[in-house]
């Protein structure tokens, strides 16, 4: 999983391939197979794994960003705001949820 998150931030989702992942692990690409089906369910599995995450500190950072009792028009900004920023810096992120439905759950 390591190894295919690092293939992730040096190209896009469509460019992984096992293959890839197998030479860069250095398996033979039938022992990859015996964990995931197919290389969209490696990424599947790197997305639930990343929005797992992303949630966790979404969370807080709107726990931390958002005064509850602020009106509807300054809560509705701080979170476009808070919801921008973050996945801003979570590019793969945005890459694997982009991909979701045409690429990702094709062979799944």
């Amino acid at each position: 999983m390591d190894t295919a998150a690092a293939m992730l931030d040096e190209m896009p989702v469509a460019d992984v391939s096992l293959n890839e992942l197998s030479r860069r692990v250095g398996l033979a690409k039938s022992n990859v197979l015996r964990y995931f089906e197919s290389r969209e369910a490696v990424l599947l599995e790197l997305l639930d794994v990343f929005l797992e995450s992303w949630l966790t500190e979404l969370a807080d950072e709107l726990a931390a960003g958002i005064e509850a009792h602020a009106a509807p028009q300054v809560r509705a900004g701080r979170l476009a705001e808070i919801l921008s920023r973050s996945l801003a810096g979570r590019v793969v992120l945005c890459d694997l949820i982009g991909a979701q439905g045409g690429v990702l759950e094709h062979n799944v």
